[in-house]
């Protein structure tokens, strides 16, 4: 399985690293993925789904809160947690003290009290 946090990644909808017709390039300063489909409509399923998750990531991140798992506290509705850093290690803010678990969570977008977005 693999997982590509998509926010620091460019789409190159034609492949630099081959010249098959069904592929394309994920690139950032630090890596590329090249991704080679079946079909034409594979391709197109893929890019737009990419593009859909690079949209969202343009949202401003519109609140922070931080739970202590070990607690019980759980991720608010709304919320992503950050489980680890783009170079592989933990989320917790506190694994090197030794103590409890605590994660920072995040909210893009999302609504006011008042139910319109947030900017």
């Amino acid at each position: 399985l693999l997982t590509i946090q998509l926010e620091n990644y460019k789409l190159r909808h034609k492949s630099a690293e081959t010249d098959k017709p069904n592929a394309f390039d994920l690139v950032n300063p630090v890596n590329s993925f090249t991704f080679v489909l079946e079909s034409e409509a594979e391709k197109n399923t893929w890019i737009n789904a990419i593009q859909e998750v690079l949209q969202k990531s343009t949202e401003p991140i519109t609140d922070l809160c931080i739970i202590q798992v070990d607690k019980g506290e759980k991720v608010p509705l709304g919320y992503y947690p950050i489980l680890s850093t783009y170079y592989g290690h933990t989320g917790n803010v506190n694994a090197d003290a030794g103590g409890r678990a605590i994660f920072i969570c995040y909210e893009k977008g999302g609504v006011d009290e008042d139910n319109n977005p947030k900017k």
